[in-house]
């Protein structure tokens, strides 16, 4: 049975997340295109680049439109301005969900990616299926929450159904809940804030990747099939409903929404599809180590990429055979409980350092 209190092991989820952590954007890595902000109690705040472009084109078209609504920008730049303040607002709680569900488990996220659909945390993942579901609902937990307490109140003032559960497919949905609370700031502003928040509800229970619903429905499969093979049938999962949902926003959606619905859609795939990329790394490859054999040793290796604690920073020579298998050993260890894709990239180099060490020696 895993131990819940394991030290120092490295996200599961980092294969959902790319690249981002490490800082420098790559670029068939869609994750790592981010921007650092701040630091807040030792937690990286970063901002994924589509945020800020979706802030830029939405407030574009709100200033071309002007103040006056129309059928395909029915919020008009005011109202605009408003929604995406809203969003910010919501994104966070979103995220703040995570983080204190995280916490709640002992773990403390590392780094927090804001973007559209809400945040990204990067923390050591809870042992288990059953810990990375309880962490990855804990976002859409928050805005289940904040829709059950604004559609009573909506439907209470408005008698319409359709405000109280707003359709977020186009312009038409949010057309009629403006239509309905036109006599009040506060009702139309309750409005938005539940239309903002039904579609980061409905958007992050889809299965893909990076959104909760891709993880979630990782952590499922994780418990039936195990880590290695859920990781396989979620990532194809994902893919799938990435193609799925770019017919939804060409055949259902209107105007700039079914733009984003497919651009989400292509977002979402190619990440996943990184994600499939980063499985090639297989069992055969793995087969070929054996715990006695001897790593060439890195001059940049960081005890953070490994688990474990590897002593000194300079070691002596005689202790430096012993402190490798070690190392070999714990990581074989914490591949055989969570898989090939938890390791770091420098674990992962470590591995095959030392199986093409390996087939060198053998053929020599």
């Amino acid at each position: 049975m895993d131990d819940p209190k394991r030290p120092d092991h490295r996200s599961i989820l980092s294969l959902m997340h790319g690249n981002w952590g490490g800082r420098r954007p790559v670029s068939q890595d869609p994750m790592s295109w981010s921007i650092h902000v701040t630091n807040i109690r030792s937690v990286a705040l970063r901002v994924h680049v589509l945020f800020l472009l979706f802030i830029l084109v939405e407030l574009s078209r709100a200033v071309i439109v002007g103040r006056e609504a129309t059928s395909y920008m029915p919020l008009g730049f005011a109202w605009t301005a408003f929604s995406l303040v809203a969003l910010l607002i919501l994104v966070l709680g979103h995220e703040a969900a995570h983080v204190m569900v995280s916490k709640r488990l002992r773990e403390r996220p590392a780094e927090v990616l804001i973007w559209p659909l809400g945040g990204l945390a990067i923390a050591p993942s809870p042992v288990g299926w059953l810990g990375q579901l309880t962490v990855a609902a804990g976002g859409p937990a928050f805005n289940a929450i904040i829709f059950l307490v604004l559609a009573p109140i909506l439907y209470f003032e408005t008698g319409s159904m359709n405000v109280a559960i707003p359709s977020v497919l186009g312009a038409d949905g949010l057309s009629e809940g403006l239509f309905f609370t036109a006599g009040s700031w506060t009702l139309t502003a309750i409005f938005v804030v539940q239309w903002v928040n039904t579609l980061l509800l409905v958007l992050n229970l889809i299965p893909l990747f990076p959104l909760d619903g891709g993880r979630i429905l990782h952590a499922v499969l994780w418990r039936f099939f195990g880590y290695e093979r859920g990781m396989v049938y979620s990532t194809w999962v994902a893919i799938s409903a990435s193609a799925i949902l770019a017919a939804v926003g060409l055949l259902f959606a209107s105007g700039a929404y079914a733009g984003y619905l497919v651009g989400l859609a292509f977002f979402c795939g190619a990440v996943s599809l990184n994600a499939a990329r980063k499985m090639r790394f297989t069992h055969h490859e793995l087969e070929e180590l054996e715990p006695s054999e001897r790593f060439e040793r890195s001059e940049d290796l960081d005890s953070s990429e490994v688990i474990g604690r590897l002593g000194p920073a300079v070691e002596p020579a005689a202790d430096r055979s012993r402190t490798d298998e070690d190392r070999l050993e714990r990581i074989l260890e914490k591949i055989s409980k969570h898989g090939i894709e938890s390791l770091g990239f420098r674990e992962r180099r470590m591995l095959k350092r030392s199986s093409r060490n390996r087939r060198r020696d053998s053929s020599s």
